[in-house]
């Protein structure tokens, strides 16, 4: 039986320091910012071996571009899908990156590009709607593509398994409603796929929201992380849209909005706990983990600011300015020495997407 609690997990609040000290906040410097893909920026990714940075979005159509993280330059730019990309994720061994995006109420498309010759050798289309969210399982062998959108109270769309050595769809299915997925990440060493869900609930006559897990080589729910099922309809706007996963699996952070304020948890897979983040001033839309799970990044839309977070320590570091907008994607890359954010600079008159790049000495 799918459980619908947290699984045991133990809820704790994590306490803000007010401690800013003016080394620790220039431990990161700004190394570029760049007006990139037309309307935003809607994705960002680091490779594993820290050679390449992918960005994605657009407006009338979908571009991705990369980077070289060592130069900065731009080695890259392809139109990705129709309508707008919206994700982005390298293979484990930084070969190929799978791009999604498409037309936001269907069809979608995912595609996979060689990324040393920047072609494409792969392009397939998801029924279910725009393409949300890719993650790679840990060996590498199977793509989860995630794809949907909400009308009212119905959503649609569903979570595709794509066979790497196949080139084709796996034969796994997950179970459980179709349903609009916005982030997949993969924990438990690649056993578990985790999803961020909204699905249609005629008895509520609501949208449901739900953080549920599957298991990833049977397709079986396993249970539900966290929900708004049992929160009362005006509520409905609880739900945590974007999730981001240590190296490991074992550090997993979820964000999004309770009402008009932001919403951010930490959950640690190990020993089984879930901290809560302190309020931020408006809807978190990105967030990001160090690939060592001891660091989460937030980003503040409504302060314009970029927020860290000591997992280990549970307390608040000195944060960044972001941009005059809203940020969309955060990455860290796998050393940790790099920080992108991606979104729109909403100064007035000069609306256009933008990526942020730190660099930490």
């Amino acid at each position: 039986m799918t459980s619908r609690r947290p699984c045991g997990f133990v809820v704790a609040i994590l306490l803000a320091s007010t401690a800013l000290h003016a080394d620790e906040r220039a431990a990161w410097r700004v190394r570029a910012i760049r007006s990139e893909h037309g309307a935003r920026c809607r994705a960002v990714a680091f490779s594993p071996d820290d050679r390449w940075l992918a960005t994605a979005g657009g407006g009338s159509v979908g571009d991705v571009k990369i980077w070289d993280v060592k130069t900065g330059d731009e080695v890259a730019a392809r139109e990705a899908h129709a309508g707008r990309t919206t994700a982005v994720a390298f293979s484990p061994d930084s070969k190929n990156l799978a791009t999604g995006g498409g037309i936001w109420n269907g069809p979608g498309e995912f595609a996979v590009w060689d990324v040393t010759k920047q072609i494409r050798t792969g392009s397939f289309q998801i029924a279910e709607g725009g393409v949300l969210s890719l993650a790679y399982s840990p060996d590498g062998q199977t793509l989860a593509i995630g794809a949907g959108y909400v009308v009212g109270d119905t959503a649609k769309g569903a979570v595709r398994l794509w066979d790497i050595t196949k080139g084709t769809e796996s034969t796994t299915t997950l179970q459980g409603p179709p349903a609009e997925m916005t982030s997949l990440v993969y924990s438990h060493g690649g056993k578990s796929l985790i999803a961020s869900t909204f699905h249609s609930d005629p008895q509520a006559n609501q949208t449901l929201w739900e953080m549920k897990v599957w298991n990833a080589k049977t397709g079986r729910a396993q249970s539900v992380l966290d929900s708004n099922r049992e929160q009362p309809l005006e509520a409905a706007f609880f739900n945590l849209r974007t999730l981001a996963v240590s190296d490991d699996g074992n550090i997993i952070a979820g964000a999004g909005r309770n009402g008009v304020n932001g919403l951010v948890k930490v959950w640690n897979v190990t020993t089984g706990t879930m901290s809560v983040l302190p309020k931020h001033a408006g809807a978190v839309w990105a967030v990001a983990v160090t690939g060592d799970g001891k660091t989460v990044a937030t980003a503040d839309n409504g302060a314009g600011t970029i927020r860290f977070w000591d997992v280990v320590d549970q307390k608040e570091l000195p944060g960044l300015a972001a941009f005059s907008g809203a940020t969309f994607a955060l990455a860290f890359s796998p050393d940790g020495k790099h920080l992108v954010a991606g979104g729109v600079d909403a100064t007035p008159g000069q609306e256009r997407g933008v990526i942020k790049w730190w660099v930490r000495d």
